[in-house]
């Protein structure tokens, strides 16, 4: 095996470091982004079915409070 000196040394063995440093991290995070996905979207559709309350009513009144704000937006900006 071949001895590194100097800059090159240093820079060889940070170069190295590299993986095992943020081979954890990496890991967590491809961990991470499929679970907290899947929980965020688990927690909105459990606040959305509150919202279902099988009369048309309730659904009227929601869309019409969901684009009331529409026109104002529309006519003065946002």
């Amino acid at each position: 095996m071949r001895a590194w000196h100097g800059a090159v040394g240093i820079s060889v063995r940070a170069t190295g470091a590299v993986p095992a440093l943020t081979a954890r991290g990496g890991e967590r995070l491809s961990d991470l982004v499929p679970t907290g996905t899947g929980r965020v979207l688990g927690m909105a559709g459990a606040d959305l079915r509150r919202l279902q309350t099988g009369l048309a009513h309730h659904y009227y009144t929601l869309l019409v409070a969901g684009f009331a704000p529409v026109p104002g937006l529309l006519i003065f900006g946002a």
